[in-house]
């Protein structure tokens, strides 16, 4: 049987995650902390594992459940908690 594992194969494996359709990554419109968010999975695996995605755009994963029998949750609630590193002035770049 499929496990959590194996969604995460079918998300990170396309390129186009609008061109899957239902029977490949089933979803199910749900809320999470108050927002949108989507569950895929649950009706595809096995264990009832399920990933929790935002339901807008861009896109990101909010949480990762495994099944009842294991019960584990990994949280991603720290998205553009670090700032991006800027690149450095022109003037202090050494070509190589």
């Amino acid at each position: 049987g499929s496990t959590v594992g194996g969604l995460l194969n079918v998300l990170l494996n396309n390129k186009d995650l609008a061109a899957l359709t239902e029977a490949q990554l089933p979803a199910q419109v749900i809320t999470y902390e108050g927002r949108g968010a989507y569950s895929i999975g649950r009706q595809l695996t096995s264990d009832g594992s399920e990933i929790i995605v935002s339901g807008t755009a861009p896109i990101r994963f909010l949480e990762l459940r495994s099944g009842p029998k294991e019960n584990v949750r990994l949280l991603f609630g720290l998205w553009n908690a670090v700032p991006p590193i800027p690149a450095p002035p022109a003037n202090l770049i050494v070509a190589g």
